[in-house]
Parts: C-alpha cells; sequence; structure tokens
C-alpha cells in the first residue's frame, strides 16, 4: 500500500524480491492516494489498512502484517481459521486507556499490527463509512491512531487470535506474562498457551525493542541475518547507526 511520493527505486528494491523467489512471492502495489489525509495525528499511511477491504475487492480475507515482525511458521493454518461471525481477529494489547478515552471500557482491546481481516464481511457492512465518521466525529483526531478506530469501531465483530501469531517481542518471561495478567480475564490467554507460544511464535511483533535499534532485542542476530539479504542493508546499517 503505496502513496504517490513512493519511488521507482523502491519499487523496483521490492520487486526484486519477487524475483529471488519467483515461484512462492508475488509483489503488488496498491495506491492509496488521497485516502485519510483528513487525519491529524500520525501519519496518514498508518490508517490505510482501514481501507484494505474496498481496495481488494475480490478477496474475502487476509493475513495483514507490520513491517516490524519477523515470520517463524508455515501460515495457511492462520488463514484457514474459521472467524466465525467475527470482521477481524487479532492479538491482545494492553493500551486500554486509548478506549476508555471514548467512554468504553472492559471491553477486547487489539494490536493492528497482526491481523486475520475478514474483508467480505467489512464491505458487506460498509466498514469504511464507520471508519470514517468515528474519525470525524473526534476531529480526525484518534488516541492510537487506526487501532482504536478498529476497536471502537469493531468493538462487537473482534475477538483474539491464537497467541502464537503476533507475539510481542518481550524481552523476558516476566514481561510476558504480565503482559497477559493485566488482560481482562474474560479475554485473556490460557497461561499455558501463552508462554508456549513466547517461547516459540509463528509471527513475533517488534513492538518495543528493535534490532535496528537494540542489540536486546530477542532474535537480534536472526533478525540481521534477513536484514542482509536485502538491497536495503546499507540504509538499515546506515538508520541504525543514527538511532542508537
Amino acid at each position: 500500500m503505496i502513496s504517490n511520493d513512493f519511488t521507482e527505486e523502491n519499487k523496483d528494491i521490492l520487486k526484486s524480491v519477487e524475483q529471488n523467489y519467483s515461484n512462492h512471492c508475488n509483489i503488488s502495489f496498491i495506491n492509496m492516494t488521497d485516502i485519510y489525509n483528513e487525519q491529524k495525528t500520525s501519519t496518514k499511511s498508518k490508517y490505510y489498512r482501514l481501507s484494505i477491504h474496498d481496495k481488494l475487492p475480490n478477496i474475502d480475507k487476509i493475513i495483514y502484517l507490520d513491517g516490524d515482525t519477523m515470520v517463524f511458521e508455515d501460515l495457511t493454518e492462520l488463514i484457514n481459521l474459521d472467524m466465525k461471525e467475527y470482521f477481524i481477529l487479532g492479538f491482545l494489547d494492553n493500551l486500554y486507556w486509548a478506549l476508555r478515552e471514548y467512554s468504553i471500557k472492559n471491553a477486547i482491546v487489539l494490536n493492528s499490527g497482526v491481523l486475520l481481516m475478514n474483508l467480505k464481511s467489512l464491505r458487506i457492512n460498509n466498514i469504511t463509512d464507520k471508519f470514517i465518521s468515528f474519525m470525524r466525529s473526534q476531529n480526525n483526531s484518534v488516541a492510537q491512531e487506526d487501532q482504536t478506530v478498529i476497536n471502537y469501531v469493531l468493538q462487537k465483530n473482534i475477538s483474539t487470535l491464537p497467541p502464537k501469531y503476533g507475539m510481542w517481542a518481550f524481552s523476558n518471561n516476566f514481561e510476558a506474562y504480565n503482559h497477559n495478567e493485566v488482560q481482562n480475564k474474560k479475554y485473556r490467554y490460557n497461561k499455558n498457551e501463552y508462554l508456549k507460544a513466547y517461547k516459540n511464535p509463528a509471527i513475533l511483533h517488534y513492538t518495543g525493542s528493535k534490532p535496528f535499534r537494540d542489540k536486546d532485542a530477542i532474535f537480534y542476530s536472526l533478525w540481521w541475518d534477513y536484514a542482509k539479504k536485502t538491497k536495503y542493508y546499507k540504509d538499515i546499517i546506515k538508520y541504525s547507526n543514527n538511532t542508537k
């Protein structure tokens, strides 16, 4: 999902991944120009995921991943999960205050970085209009940006993924355990399943420490091994040196 200022050079670099893995990879660019230009918090690209269902009219279900994720397993099982009546499934977030500002208490709060999305249901229920209506009611200034939009508007239509999908890159077992324990008892993960997922995640989400900034980030060496395989490696090194 790109804006008009996304350069041809960047397109070529990303397309080179497709060339290297021609039997397993296809990259398409979706122009998101003029979408969410009214937003006053963060960059408008953070809101792009709110319109995926409209931009992919012939696709009914997708896995959405932020750029700061690592995938360790085949995701066939994830895409085949039964979503039942839910529009979106995700990993639990702990930022309750973002919804409390809008008078919503004790609701499930998902992190928007890893999502299983039922695009067909989102289209049928005209969710884009509801997203935009909510944002405009808040003068286009929403705490936690797109994440709050999803959790507020879809509060009756969202639920959790198994914890191995979207596990945060916690620094230790205690930090991981505490994240789960502060959740509403109605929604928190099974303790054993959760800690097992922390030790062997299928998808890891770097919500805190990032490998390009912090040598203590988990899977630090593995992340850099993959970075070396990209044509962005020199740029990543340069950025890393400037952020330390």
